[in-house]
């Protein structure tokens, strides 16, 4: 050695560089590769949970809403005759 100021260059990066054959690197990279997959299935799951509970609510308003089953024959000229008539398709019920 030259001088203790000097710092120990013979383990740096540029020295060694990465060895893949290591099994802690490998596994690293294994993992950190396959992270964006796992967010990704995970939005994709709560994305899938979050439309099967909007398809539940429009049943359930489906069969509890009178009247709402009237207008589902209709075509779209018919809804709009009657919206430009200044009727609703469905009124709702506030009394319940």
């Amino acid at each position: 050695r030259a001088s203790s100021s000097q710092p120990d260059r013979t383990l740096s990066l540029e020295n060694t560089g990465v060895n893949l054959m290591s099994a802690v690197t490998f596994c690293f990279l294994v993992f950190g590769s396959n992270i964006p997959y796992w967010f990704s299935a995970l939005t994709m799951k709560s994305v899938g949970e979050a439309a099967n509970e909007m398809v539940k609510e429009v049943a359930r308003q489906w069969a509890e809403i009178p009247g709402l089953t009237d207008t589902a024959s209709m075509t779209f000229d018919e809804r709009a005759e009657m919206r430009a008539k200044g009727k609703e398709l469905v009124k709702p019920d506030y009394d319940k």
